[in-house]
């Protein structure tokens, strides 16, 4: 194996990673030329021979980076599905702009509602109280408020 400069190792585009997919955007090429340094001084570099080649560095980078997109672009797909929900199957979504709705998240939320029409079920007696806020007052006497339960247990909703 050739022995290579590696504080004058360079990014040539178009011959340096596996698909070339990032060769030509400026700041890959100067981020990897970066990572590579790092990584050559990881390995102990000039004290240790290296045997890899810059290309192998650079073509490592490029999977990383092709690995990330792809778990930013998952991520946006997952957090958009709650907005397409519903929607028509036959409907093209490609290069569309997915606005935000919360049409789905009235529909989950909903479901926590059920609990009241349980207890109804149950004949449980539900009862609604309302305090006054009083700026710069952080403790409240709740009972106070709702003396009926002053001998049972009471959930606050």
């Amino acid at each position: 194996m050739a022995t290579i400069d590696w504080y004058n190792a360079t990014f040539s585009a178009g011959n340096s990673t596996a698909f070339g997919e990032f060769d030509s955007d400026s700041q890959f090429v100067t981020d990897s030329v970066k990572v590579l340094r790092y990584i050559v001084r990881s390995l102990g570099y000039p004290s240790m021979q290296l045997e890899i080649y810059p290309e192998h560095v650079f073509t490592a980078f490029e999977s990383a980076t092709m690995k990330y997109s792809t778990i930013v672009n998952e991520y946006k797909i997952a957090d958009n599905l709650l907005n397409v929900y519903g929607q028509d199957p036959s409907e093209d979504l490609t290069k569309a702009g997915i606005y935000g709705n919360l049409s789905a998240i009235f529909e989950i939320s909903s479901m926590y509602g059920q609990e009241a029409i349980i207890r109804n079920s149950l004949k449980t007696e539900i009862y609604t109280a309302s305090i006054n806020i009083i700026p710069g007052q952080q403790e409240y006497d709740l009972r106070g408020v709702i003396p009926q339960y002053t001998n049972s247990n009471v959930q606050i909703l």
